[in-house]
């Protein structure tokens, strides 16, 4: 009887350790467990949360690239009233030159005074792509930038020239200080306007392709 016992007691004892053993495993592999599917979910909210940000920042600057592409060519559309255009001539006194002067340069201050607006928006949505994705976005607004530039001196340009106050020596200071191009200022057939045309559409497009693949990630 004592034997039984004692046999009894050492399977007992055996049993238990099996059970904690085992026991310790399972919950080691729970744990093993919780972690590897844990992480994979992090892991895919993460790239969940990344993409929704690469679209949302995305979205905000195409809708300002496009602001911005009509606010530039609603500026350089060739329309004003025929008499705001006539700045000189032996038919027409100074003070009406005068007067179609200032109604031709307040309209087209008034155009650029839009572009250069919707410009501001652009490059403050850029700074916010430029954190999430580096200076790839940058690059491509640079072109841009550069072609804003180019017919902001064409357009001051061109006000210097049709002032009809102005002198020959300042018109000529001041036109070498832009040196911009009065030709671009409207889109016309004109080569260099078109020119311009064409190269602002492309430099347009390559930013908003890249952009539009980012709404798709």
């Amino acid at each position: 009887m004592n034997i039984c016992f004692a046999v009894s007691d050492v399977d007992w004892a055996l049993s238990k350790d099996v059970f904690s053993i085992v026991g310790t495993l399972v919950s080691l592999i729970g744990v093993g467990a919780a972690i590897y599917f844990g992480s994979q979910g992090l892991s895919a909210w993460k790239k969940q949360l990344r993409g929704s940000t690469d679209h949302n920042l995305a979205m905000e600057m195409l809708v300002c690239l496009y602001k911005f592409r009509d606010s530039i060519s609603a500026s350089r559309e060739p329309v004003f009233l025929a008499n705001s255009l006539n700045f000189g001539g032996a038919l027409i006194s100074m003070e009406s030159q005068i007067q179609n002067y200032a109604v031709f340069a307040d309209a087209l201050k008034a155009r650029h005074a839009l572009a250069l607006s919707a410009k501001a928006s652009l490059e403050a949505a850029a700074m916010s792509c430029e954190a999430a994705w580096g200076d790839v976005v940058i690059s491509h607004l640079s072109r841009l930038q550069q072609l804003y530039s180019e017919l902001e001196a064409g357009v001051k340009t061109m006000l210097i020239q049709k002032n009809p106050q102005a002198g020959e020596d300042f018109k000529s200071f001041y036109a070498g200080m832009y040196g911009g191009d009065e030709s671009i200022v409207f889109n016309t057939s004109e080569q260099a306007s078109a020119e311009f045309t064409d190269s602002f559409c492309q430099a347009l497009s390559n930013l908003e392709s890249l952009l539009k693949s980012k709404l798709s990630k």
